[in-house]
């Protein structure tokens, strides 16, 4: 049974990081055309260079994603919280941090929204 989970799970993350590496891919492709948008126009060809060189970083990830089997993602990620531990864990704080503060928000939405529908009248 556990070796029928495992490979379940296995095919959950190959499917997950393809379509997460297809999106990212797009996403590059997207850039990229908006990067020589802005070089063909003198005004703005520095940001079109930049532009450029983040369309190619985001292509990098999102090939890797693609085209990596779940084991290698595995070993890349241990071999990173490896090396940069704290890395890790400031990053996590971070996005726990804003995941509490986007809940906060959207609890204080939700009371006013409910709140202004339940008035009483007497």
């Amino acid at each position: 049974m556990d070796a029928q989970n495992s490979n379940v799970f296995t095919r959950q993350v190959a499917d997950y990081s393809q379509a997460a590496g297809q999106k990212i891919l797009d996403t590059a492709k997207n850039l990229h055309t908006v990067a020589g948008q802005l070089k063909s126009d003198g005004m703005t060809q520095r940001a079109g260079e930049l532009a450029e060189s983040t369309a190619a970083t985001i292509e990098r990830i999102g090939a890797y994603l693609h085209e990596s089997d779940p084991h290698r993602l595995l070993h890349d990620a241990e071999r990173f919280t490896r090396q940069r531990p704290w890395t890790v864990a400031v990053s996590s704080f971070a996005v726990g941090l804003g995941g509490a503060r986007l809940l906060k928000a959207s609890a204080q939405r939700r009371a006013q929204a409910g709140a202004a529908s339940y008035q009483y009248e007497d």
